[in-house]
């Protein structure tokens, strides 16, 4: 059977400025290369970026120009270039985004979140063994850390040490990660849905009903989850139950390809 390769954009949300808590990840979910045939689907780790509108690129931009004098005049400020880093890592500038986060942590290792921002970093690079390098600096320091658990799970779910893909031992191995974050913070939406989708790629079926049952439960109106319930009935060849979550999914306002609707919910 052919696959169907779900894309998961990982969206930061949340002001650039901020430096306190991490921001809350938010997924959107974009679907490619979806034909006639249902299969099994691999979770793609395609791109790490902030969805930022013109304005505030040019806000953004103009903050940096702002750093860059600042930074000029005072070299070991390690805040000045914690805030630049993160400014850049919001522009998708990822190279000059880890120099200065790096950079901030040289200027004062105890700087400790720094160390999560590089795993990010290091992660959307493809970087598997410094983005877990990095993760674990975090979590040594913040060991109740959900957040921390949940990047430790993305790095081993998207990245593989192999050459080859091999999504099954991935899930296999991060999920015991989202399973910590999960406790330490039981209504966790991003680290229940990925962990869901890996326990549905694995077979776990009713685990991964649970999960996307639990997130729907405090987001009712999540059109991601949709989706990704119908997938699991469109996997187990539930026609019913795929049209009407794919339906929903599409109501709620999700992008559900209309070659999708029409193989699972003909004549509607």
């Amino acid at each position: 059977m052919k696959k169907i390769t779900l894309l998961l954009f990982l969206v930061i949300a949340g002001k650039a400025f901020s430096q306190q808590a991490y921001p809350p990840i938010d997924l959107d979910l974009i679907v490619s290369s979806i034909d006639a045939a249902s299969g099994r689907r691999e979770l793609s780790l395609e791109l790490l970026a902030t969805k930022i509108s013109k304005d505030d690129r040019v806000r953004m931009e103009k903050a940096i120009e702002d750093l860059n004098v600042s930074i000029s005049r005072d070299r070991t400020n390690a805040t000045l270039f914690l805030e630049r880093g993160l400014l850049k890592k919001q522009l998708s500038m990822w190279l000059d985004a880890t120099a200065d986060v790096e950079r901030a942590l040289r200027n004062d290792p105890k700087k400790h979140e720094a160390h999560f921002y590089l795993s990010e970093l290091w992660m959307m690079q493809g970087g598997r063994y410094n983005a877990l390098t990095e993760i674990e600096q975090y979590i040594k320091q913040y060991p109740d850390s959900a957040k921390g658990f949940y990047q430790k799970g993305l790095v081993l779910t998207f990245l593989t040490r192999a050459k080859v893909r091999n999504f099954k031992d991935q899930c296999t191995e991060s999920i015991p990660e989202f399973e910590k974050a999960i406790a330490l913070n039981p209504n966790y939406r991003e680290a229940l849905l990925v962990r869901g989708y890996c326990s549905q790629f694995l077979a776990l079926f009713e685990l991964a009903l649970a999960d996307y049952d639990k997130v729907l439960a405090s987001h009712p109106d999540d059109s991601l989850v949709y989706f990704l319930v119908g997938s699991f009935y469109d996997e187990r060849k539930d026609v019913a139950n795929a049209c009407s979550s794919y339906t929903k999914a599409r109501d709620l306002g999700a992008k559900v390809p209309d070659r999708i609707l029409k193989r699972i919910c003909p004549g509607k």
